[in-house]
């Protein structure tokens, strides 16, 4: 595990991250803002990510315009909701579409050459562990799946 990592996770030493960033939730902005400036005080690179059931992907859009950076839109299940995150312009969109099988594979087709056309991407899954802020929002945690709300 690389040193920034293992302080990500409530862990010890500072330092740089070797591997792609950490995926972290958060619900709005100011948890965005404590999950941002956690990252850059242990010197390692996060990917935001919100839950499009929640606040939508316009609360999305408007959180990423006060932030000035990208936030990944999770529509679990909801294709509506993907199609309304690249209509209003987010650049990273999961989805799983609630079908399985081949028409499933099919929607999350059509919908990965919709996002191409915007120089979008559309993700079936996420990277990597989803984390969250814990520890009074002094360190990052991972989540399973079933534990995201």
């Amino acid at each position: 595990m690389a040193r920034g990592q293992d302080a990500a996770r409530c862990g010890g030493a500072r330092g740089e991250l070797s591997e792609p960033a950490i995926a972290v939730l958060v619900q709005h902005r100011f948890e965005a803002e404590a999950a941002l400036a956690l990252a850059a005080e242990l010197g390692i690179e996060i990917e935001l990510v919100m839950l499009a059931g929640i606040g939508g992907p316009a609360f999305i859009r408007a959180i990423e315009a006060l932030l000035g950076r990208p936030i990944t839109a999770d529509c679990d299940d909801k294709v509506g909701l993907a199609l309304e995150s690249l209509r209003l312009g987010l650049r990273r969109i999961v989805v799983r579409p609630a079908v399985g099988g081949e028409s499933g594979a099919m929607v999350l087709s059509r919908l990965q050459d919709m996002a191409r056309q915007q120089d979008t991407e559309v993700l079936g899954e996420h990277a990597g562990q989803i984390h969250v802020l814990a520890g009074g929002g002094r360190c990052f945690v991972p989540i399973q799946p079933h534990e995201l709300p």
